[in-house]
């Protein structure tokens, strides 16, 4: 910040900021009165607390950081659907091979855990890929932008543990339809 005369560098329009305790409100009379004491012709507008500027200067990326995350809980949305069509078909696929499993003695939570327990890998295996192009698309944007590294670890364990959610409530359903088949009513479609 440089300060210079005005007689030096006159300019058209000159703004105050002023420090006041309690409501900033408050004094915009006084300082209107202020003013008007020098220069009773002199037009006063646009008078703001710094909370307002800086929500101002603040609005667009407020809107960015919204958007990005509606669109974040979309593709968790989207991912979530694609887990449960993917497990819904496989396990209908395999509904003779469920069947038979039961009428040799299989419990239902061991049909659930076998579909559970399929899944993990497949889960994993995204969860990792995602988190390695993550990391180096931080890392290419980092040399671009400035402070990309800040939160970086807790936004990746946030969206982890997001991704493990969607996908344990996708592999309930079909697990639990998958247990609850009747290995009688299989056995004699197939």
């Amino acid at each position: 910040m440089v300060y210079v005369p005005l007689e030096q560098q006159p300019t058209t329009t000159t703004s105050f900021v002023v420090r006041s305790k309690g409501n900033p409100q408050a004094i915009e009379a006084t300082l209107l009165n202020a003013v008007r004491s020098v220069d009773a012709t002199e037009a006063v507008y646009n008078i703001r607390t710094l909370d307002s500027l800086v929500q101002q200067s603040l609005g667009a990326r407020q809107l960015l950081v919204w958007l990005l995350s509606l669109f974040g809980g979309l593709a968790l949305l989207l991912s979530a659907i694609g887990i449960y069509g993917l497990l819904s078909y496989t396990t209908s696929q395999r509904s003779a091979e469920i069947g038979i499993r039961m009428a040799l003695g299989a419990q239902r939570w061991q049909i659930a855990r076998l579909i559970v327990t399929e899944t993990i890998p497949m889960v994993a295996t995204g969860l990792l890929a995602g988190l390695l192009v993550s990391i180096t698309t931080q890392r290419l944007l980092a040399h671009i932008f400035t402070g990309i590294g800040a939160g970086l670890l807790a936004s990746f364990a946030i969206a982890a543990i997001g991704l493990l959610t969607a996908a344990a409530i996708a592999v309930a359903l079909p697990a639990r339809r998958s247990a609850s088949v009747n290995p009688a009513l299989v056995l004699r479609s197939e």
